[in-house]
């Protein structure tokens, strides 16, 4: 620690200024003057944009996976179920990300649970219920279905004989 100091110091000229101070006053305001301009160069040319490339960074990797749990739920809240949300493996927020992931599946689950139990329902009242019931039940079943993304493989509709 004492060394990196030591080099920064000297890096910076301020080892010097204790070292051999000037015995003028326009030598010293010279070597001040030339110690801050030497400061304020090294500042411009290092530390602002090293401070910017932290800055953006961090802004990437936060904001971004932000914006993609945001799309993700947008998405749901449109219909489309599929998929899950998926950020990069670097980006923070990694927790949050998996808590919205099961949060939807555990939805799924549900909501797959009520389509069975419907659909159940609807093949028990088949051959008893009159048409308007069952045309109301083969509607809840294909919204579920939609829901579920099942009405892009089957169809899922009654037929009484």
């Amino acid at each position: 620690m004492v060394l990196s100091c030591s080099l920064l110091a000297n890096l910076l000229g301020w080892s010097s200024a204790f070292r051999d101070p000037p015995h003028d006053v326009n030598a010293a305001l010279n070597q001040g003057y030339v110690t801050l301009v030497r400061n304020t160069v090294f500042t411009l040319l290092f530390a602002v944009p090293f401070t910017g490339w932290v800055a953006m960074t961090y802004l990437f990797r936060v904001c971004g996976p932000l914006y993609g749990i945001r799309r993700y739920l947008r998405r749901i809240q449109d219909g489309d179920w599929s998929g899950e949300c998926r950020i990069r493996a670097q980006d923070e927020l990694q927790d949050l990300n998996d808590d919205v992931n099961g949060a939807v599946e555990t939805l799924l689950a549900h909501l797959r649970i009520e389509h069975d139990l419907l659909r159940e329902a609807r093949e028990a009242l088949a051959a008893d219920a009159p048409a308007a019931l069952r045309e109301q039940l083969d509607e809840e079943v294909s919204v579920l279905a939609r829901k579920l993304g099942e009405s892009r493989t089957k169809p899922t509709t009654l037929v009484s004989a």
